[in-house]
Order: C-alpha cells, then sequence, then structure tokens
C-alpha cells in the first residue's frame, strides 16, 4: 500500500551507511538483481553483504524473490523504492558502481553477444555521467545503442527503437560538417528519420485526413490474407486503392 511504502521511504535516510551502500549498489544493478552479480561488483566481504541483505529483506525493502541452482534473485519492494535508493549518493558513485558493471556487462557481452547481454551493456553505458571512464566513449555509445535500436525496431518497438537511435547518433549529429561517420552511418540516420516520422501521430493523422489514394504493395486477391484485410478495410473509410 501507499503508506507501507512511504513508511518505508521515511525509513531509508535512517539506515546505516552500509545498508545504504548495499541498497545503492543493488539499485545500479536494476530493479532485480542478482546475489551473486552484487557480490562481483562489491567491496564488501560476502558475510556482510549477505547479513545486510536478510535485515533489509526482514525489513521489506528487499523482496527475495527465487533461488535457482546458480544464483538468489532479489527484488525492491517498490519503483518508488528502487528509485530513491538509486539517488542515495550523487553521481561520482554511481559512476564508480556503474563502471565496474559495465566492466562486467562488456566481458559476458564478448564472451557471448546475445540480446540480453547487449541490453544490460547499453543501458548501463548510457547511466555513465562521466566520459573520461570509458576507452572510446562516443564510438561505444554509436555502436550499442544503434544495436538496441535496430532489435527493437525488428520487434516493431519503434518508440523504444527510436530512443536508442538518437542517443546514438547524438554523437555524430553535433558537427557543422558531414564527416566520415556521418556517411558511416547514413542508413542508420534514415532508419531513425523514418522511425521520428512515423510515431508522430499529429503527423500520420495529418497524410490520411489529406490523402485519397492509397497504393497497397503485394496487396492479394486472397481474401483471407493481412493486405487483402486491410484494403477492403480502408475502402470502407473512403480511400482508393490503386
Amino acid at each position: 500500500s501507499k503508506n507501507v511504502v512511504s513508511g518505508l521511504l521515511n525509513k531509508l535516510n535512517d539506515l546505516d551507511e552500509t545498508s545504504k551502500k548495499i541498497l545503492f549498489t543493488c539499485a545500479c544493478i536494476g530493479k532485480v538483481f542478482t546475489f551473486g552479480l552484487l557480490l562481483k561488483i562489491s567491496k564488501l566481504k560476502d558475510s556482510v553483504i549477505k547479513d545486510k541483505l536478510n535485515f533489509l529483506t526482514k525489513n521489506n525493502f528487499l523482496t527475495y524473490i527465487k533461488i535457482t541452482n546458480k544464483d538468489s534473485y532479489f527484488e525492491f519492494f517498490h519503483n518508488e523504492l528502487w528509485g530513491k535508493s538509486y539517488h542515495l549518493f550523487d553521481d561520482n558513485e554511481k559512476d564508480k558502481v556503474n563502471i565496474v558493471l559495465f566492466r562486467f556487462y562488456s566481458n559476458k557481452y564478448q564472451e557471448d553477444p546475445n540480446i540480453e547481454n547487449m541490453f544490460n551493456l547499453v543501458q548501463i553505458l548510457n547511466q555513465i555521467n562521466n566520459q573520461n571512464l570509458i576507452e572510446n566513449y562516443k564510438a561505444q555509445i554509436l555502436k550499442y545503442n544503434i544495436l538496441a535500436g535496430k532489435e527493437f525496431r525488428k520487434n516493431s518497438y519503434y518508440k523504444k527503437a527510436l530512443v536508442f537511435y538518437k542517443k546514438g547518433l547524438s554523437t555524430i549529429l553535433n558537427k557543422k560538417i558531414i564527416t566520415s561517420e556521418i556517411q558511416e552511418n547514413f542508413e542508420n540516420l534514415i532508419e531513425a528519420a523514418e522511425l521520428s516520422y512515423t510515431n508522430d501521430d499529429e503527423k500520420l493523422r495529418e497524410i490520411f485526413n489529406n490523402t485519397k489514394n492509397i497504393a497497397i504493395i503485394g496487396l492479394s486477391p486472397d481474401e483471407n490474407k493481412a493486405s487483402n484485410i486491410v484494403a477492403k478495410y480502408l475502402q470502407s473509410q473512403g480511400y482508393k486503392i490503386i
């Protein structure tokens, strides 16, 4: 309930520094995290971490989710509590944790370049404030955000895709001249422009209000095909299909 969450938020600042540090580190990992990953990135002793996790779980800051053969999973009791825990320390402290996480996920992605490892990597990379901590920071921002954007685009999550395209391409679009980087990313720029255009609801509404003729490439005569169903619907709405 709201009262429980409010009470926990009030208690947050009264925690001892070690408990705060544990919560903060957990929040940097994510709303859901594993004991194993916490051990790898924390400088505290295993026994201290176990003791504090037990304390934080008993006091409802964290929820124990499940245990597998490989690890134990925990989750923040509430999104608001997760967000507040992330801001217990300043940006310098966040960067210290995030750079360790970045190196961890970079190694994981190199060992196994799957989608989950790539998303974990790019999300941590985008949270790092001090660019000097990452070698070839702009190149990595460009590379991994475009990869994430393409993955979301492929799966039709266009608004999320556009966020990543913008983040990645922001590293090369603040220049007044056309550089080799812009030329090399021309296809990505076109894809981002397309996403930006199709995510503009007002623009789409304007197009459909002012358009009377619509061409459907590959229109099937089969009434069970999607193209045929769409064509019939558009005709019923007063559009001419050509």
